[in-house]
């Protein structure tokens, strides 16, 4: 969301992480995956146990509530000015106000 005309100054990002039924499903959908990957006899004497979220939690309002605990992400917006060659037109690169 952009805050100001200045263009030095940060635009205020939410990513809006879990906002959606479809996010949410995937997300659970993927923790029950991990669950099951992580528990194949091949796995064995890899994996010594579940830690969290623990395997008494099963259903999936208790599933979702360790992802909005305990979910991060590595999400990093990247900023284009250091991929934009400093000749374009549309390059901040060279202006400074690119932080």
């Amino acid at each position: 969301m952009i805050r100001s005309t200045d263009p030095r100054q940060h635009p205020r990002i939410f990513a809006n992480y879990l906002a959606t039924k479809f996010d949410r499903r995937v997300l659970i959908e993927g923790l029950k995956l991990a669950r099951k990957i992580s528990q194949a006899p091949s796995f064995a004497k890899y994996v010594e146990g579940e830690g969290e979220p623990g395997l008494d939690n099963t259903d999936d309002e208790a599933l979702m509530a360790h992802i909005r605990a305990r979910g991060t992400t590595i999400f990093h917006p990247p900023r284009p000015a250091a991929w934009e060659p400093t000749t374009a037109p549309w390059s901040t690169s060279g202006c400074g106000c690119a932080g």
